[in-house]
């Protein structure tokens, strides 16, 4: 319906709704017919072809009924409005004519299969390795490009490419990733020695020759439970020494917060240009910066693509890129001491949650101050937590 309504032209229009009673009764009289009729604030809108419109409009002004034009559009509405401009009426009709009827190149991917990529993702693979949109179709290699997309990505792990038309169906399916080894796995024999200094308040769920006791304090790098067992009669054992050994330990974090920070500011100066993008193909065809914005300190470069898409249908290989150039400076500000302190608290919270995990702070006290152009912040806590750690024990006598 709607390629017939851009054929024949049509107006977006509206009434009020205190007339929408009568302007029903009368059109349905008449036999005049719309479509897509909702309601907006104090409006009822419709559309209509161009035809009916012009019925709709003397009939509601002959009734006294109020019907405005919000807009119009399809081909009556271009001729009217470049009716005196032949060559580029030619020109579009040629260039819709030259894109409905051709069928030597892809215009459109369709892809079943994708989960953990997304589909802009598995488009750009599909680029990467021979198939877009606006390729063409002689000489389309599908084998040559399954097995360059199986080689060269690691996200894939198998495709199908079947071409219909002018349509490549793709189906793919998604490496599958592996799961995380535990590296102990693989070890003869393994310790566990402290991560850091405390005083031991329990063991859980040990495995191993446990070589120190709940209330003995522990420093770094000591031993805690030993991946080997022996006696004179029986000879050395060995094991992978597993578990968890909970202490209460000392922790000191420090936290920065730069007092003066530059932060960039838009200068209100912005340059353009704007590209024909045909197939593969890119014109610059409008531009207002020349070289001026290469002078410039700090730009920031923003890019936007608009593919062709009539009547919403899918989109082309042809569509206008347009380059933007905004100049900014960066602008040296002060911080409130306040502010910092703030600042500070939130990303020290941040950084205990990382280091301790799944452990617990019992007790902390703060200490905050300006040195130099920071303001630091001193956290001394007493915690909770597991200090043990795996480490190989490396047996020379296996190989």
């Amino acid at each position: 319906m709607r390629p017939f309504l851009f054929l024949f032209g049509y107006k977006h229009m509206r009434v009020k709704k205190r007339d929408l009673e009568r302007f029903i009764e009368l059109c349905g009289k008449a036999g005049l017919v719309y479509r897509d009729m909702r309601f907006r604030e104090a409006y009822c809108e419709f559309i209509c072809t161009y035809f009916t419109a012009r019925s709709i409009i003397a009939l509601s002004v002959s009734h006294g009924i109020e019907v405005e034009t919000v807009r119009e559009a399809g081909i009556p509405a271009l001729f009217s409005r470049y009716k005196k401009r032949y060559g580029l009426i030619i020109g579009a009709a040629a260039f819709v004519f030259i894109i409905f009827l051709s069928s030597s190149v892809i215009w459109d991917i369709r892809i079943d299969g994708e989960r953990r990529l997304s589909e802009k993702e598995a488009k750009e693979i599909l680029r990467e390795n021979g198939l877009y949109v606006g390729k063409l179709k002689r000489g389309l290699d599908t084998d040559k490009i399954e097995n360059r997309t199986l080689i060269f990505s690691d996200d894939i792990s198998w495709i199908s490419v079947n071409i219909t038309g002018t349509v490549a169906e793709v189906e793919i399916r998604e490496t599958e990733p592996f799961p995380e080894e535990d590296e102990s796995d693989a070890w003869d024999a393994g310790n566990l020695v402290a991560s850091r200094g405390g005083k031991i308040l329990y063991f859980e769920d040990v495995r191993g020759n446990i070589v120190t006791e709940v209330g003995e304090t522990v420093s770094e790098g000591q031993l805690l439970v030993g991946g080997v067992y022996g006696s004179e009669t029986s000879g050395d054992r060995y094991t992978v020494a597993k578990g968890r050994v909970i202490a209460e330990t000392e922790r000191e974090f420090r936290v920065e917060i730069p007092l003066y920070y530059e932060e960039k500011m838009f200068t209100g100066r912005m340059w353009s240009e704007k590209y024909l993008i045909f197939f593969e193909k890119e014109v610059k065809f409008f531009s207002n910066c020349g070289n001026s914005y290469k002078s410039c300190d700090t730009i920031y470069k923003e890019e936007e693509y608009t593919p062709l898409n009539p009547f919403e249908l899918g989109e082309l290989p042809i569509g206008i890129k347009t380059v933007r150039y905004m100049e900014y400076t960066a602008v040296r500000l002060e911080r409130a001491e306040e502010t910092a302190a703030g600042m500070a608290k939130s990303r020290l919270g941040e950084m205990i949650r990382e280091e301790l995990l799944d452990g617990e702070v019992m007790s902390m006290s703060y200490e905050g101050y300006i040195e130099g152009e920071n303001y630091v912040l001193i956290c001394r806590a007493r915690c909770r937590e597991n200090i043990a750690q795996e480490v190989e024990i490396e047996l020379s006598f296996i190989k």
